[in-house]
């Protein structure tokens, strides 16, 4: 399992680095952080210029968090969170 502490530098991942247009990009953050960048900004990610890297880094999130944010590296699963009470399953799916 890995350090949940642990950071990682977003400018050091191409994709992380342009979803956190709002912070300095040099500045480590938790790995928790990195999955919530991830899981709010996904929309954003260009997929196709996913380095391997940066892919492992993303499938080693969602194993330490459990939530699955891309079904094969494709649209991030449906949800029926908090945002979407407003819409009901059979439009999601």
């Amino acid at each position: 399992m890995t350090d949940s502490k642990a950071v990682i530098v977003p400018a050091d991942y191409a994709e992380l680095s342009n979803i956190s247009w709002s912070s300095k990009r040099s500045l480590p953050i938790t790995r928790e952080e990195a999955w919530s960048r991830y899981w709010r900004d996904w929309r954003h990610v260009h997929q196709t210029s996913l380095s391997d890297e940066e892919r492992t880094l993303i499938e080693s999130l969602q194993a330490e968090f459990g939530e699955s944010l891309v079904a094969e590296f494709g649209e991030r699963e449906p949800c029926l969170g908090p945002r979407d009470r407003h819409r009901r399953r059979a439009d999601i799916a």
